[in-house]
């Protein structure tokens, strides 16, 4: 059984080993130096802003472990969208996980905080990223050209989205396959 559950405090150091593993950094648009303190400083300050939303992704039952993490940012209550993302801990990248993770966000946003539009920002080198989003329904809307430097070059931040009526579509072709 997967769920998402509002990060605590008690998360912080996983939250933090995710967010600096260098596979994460290399895939994200700006480059994170923090330490414990600044860590709880945000935590607080996050916790303070019902502008944005931490979740921590486990699995209860068979292995009883976190997975991953969620953050919802920029969320906008009067126009119903939210910037998603998420971060899977590194000894469980590549088996699948966001299978599982992407419907309880979409169940979350949607059907319990009635947003219509889920979007984020992923790096044009992020090939498996991308490859996933896709895969969820999210289509691309637009490019910031070569806003994030990397490794020596300027990079393409690549915006994508999903609306709540594509989600919905999504799901009825889903539900009739299964007929």
């Amino acid at each position: 059984m997967f769920s998402i559950r509002y990060a605590g405090e008690e998360d912080l150091s996983f939250i933090t080993e995710i967010r600096l593993d260098p596979e994460v950094q290399d895939n994200v648009g700006t480059l994170l130096i923090t330490n414990k303190q600044k860590q709880k400083e945000w935590f607080n300050k996050t916790c303070a802003d019902s502008t944005k939303m931490y979740l921590i992704f486990e699995e209860t039952g068979l292995i009883d472990d976190k997975i991953g993490y969620v953050r919802m940012t920029d969320i906008d209550y009067v126009n119903k969208s939210v910037c998603v993302g998420a971060d899977i801990y590194k000894n469980y990248r590549g088996k699948g996980y966001t299978k599982n993770l992407y419907p309880l966000i979409f169940d979350l946003c949607f059907n319990k905080l009635n947003m219509n539009r889920l979007w984020l920002f992923v790096l044009e080198t992020n090939e498996r990223a991308i490859y996933v989003y896709k895969k969820m329904g999210f289509k691309e809307e637009g490019r910031q050209r070569k806003a994030i430097y990397k490794n020596g070059k300027y990079l393409d931040y690549i915006m994508m989205s999903i609306i709540r009526e594509e989600y919905y579509e999504g799901e009825r072709k889903l539900g009739t396959e299964k007929h």
